[in-house]
């Protein structure tokens, strides 16, 4: 019977050592890309905080994408506010 929670154990702690050096799983986040470049990119704790960007000249044809992430997962029913010059 040690012998069975001896191994036990053992498992547990080498599990919990193997996870403890992956990346952070899920979480909460967003990206910002122009034309498929990343321009602002705000995950964990950074979400409390308002950014604002300020893109140069653009043409009608750039593409802007905004990526929500939820605990490893694409967003949905999400708000963002894009604004001009004139608000």
């Amino acid at each position: 019977m040690k012998s069975i929670i001896s191994k036990a154990m053992m498992l547990l702690v080498t599990t919990a050592a193997l996870l403890s050096f992956s990346p952070n799983f899920g979480g909460e986040g967003f990206e910002i890309l122009l034309d498929g470049k990343v321009v602002l990119q705000q995950f964990g704790k950074d979400m409390n905080s308002v950014k604002n960007l300020q893109l140069g000249p653009v043409s009608a044809s750039d593409k802007l994408t905004i990526r929500y992430h939820h605990c490893g997962h694409i967003g949905k029913n999400r708000i963002i506010t894009v604004k001009d010059e004139q608000g």
